[in-house]
């Protein structure tokens, strides 16, 4: 357990195996955003005005399902469903329905503030994931990161 889930932080003590504890809150944190090639130009008139092949930086997902992106100066968003592959694969049969593509994976951590039964808090990291290769701490996997 740390102090922080930010980078100077120290080691506060140490979770035992099978230790309940209440989870206090949650962040996602973006080291590295990934980068996005735009598959579907947006509509006339919809900001940022993007047209197929444009490349953006995308923040993952929030608990509603929408993907964040920062384009040509602002957040938008995207439902994650309409999330396509490099390849041409898709979420959806008509393929022209996915609008993003993550191009290069990024750097993104997810860091748990807990509490122990003896009273100790700190963050616990619970996922990271690096350039597409994922770690997952087994024994945060019921909780959702997005809510």
């Amino acid at each position: 357990m740390y102090s922080s889930w930010e980078g100077k932080r120290v080691s506060v003590g140490t979770l035992k195996v099978g230790e309940a504890v209440t989870v206090v809150s949650g962040v996602n944190v973006i080291r590295e955003p990934d980068k996005v090639r735009v598959l579907q130009p947006t509509s006339p008139g919809e900001v940022p005005p993007l047209k197929a092949g444009d490349e953006v930086l995308g923040y993952g997902l929030r608990g509603d399902g929408d993907y964040v992106f920062w384009a040509k100066g602002v957040w938008y968003t995207q439902y994650y469903e309409f999330r396509g592959g490099m390849n041409g694969e898709c979420g959806f049969r008509d393929t022209s329905m996915c609008s993003f593509a993550i191009s290069k994976p990024g750097v993104q951590e997810w860091w748990v503030h807990v509490k122990t039964s003896r009273g100790l808090m700190g963050w616990v990291l619970a996922s990271k994931s690096v350039h597409g290769k994922t770690w997952s701490d087994a024994n945060f996997g019921d909780l959702c990161m997005w809510d």
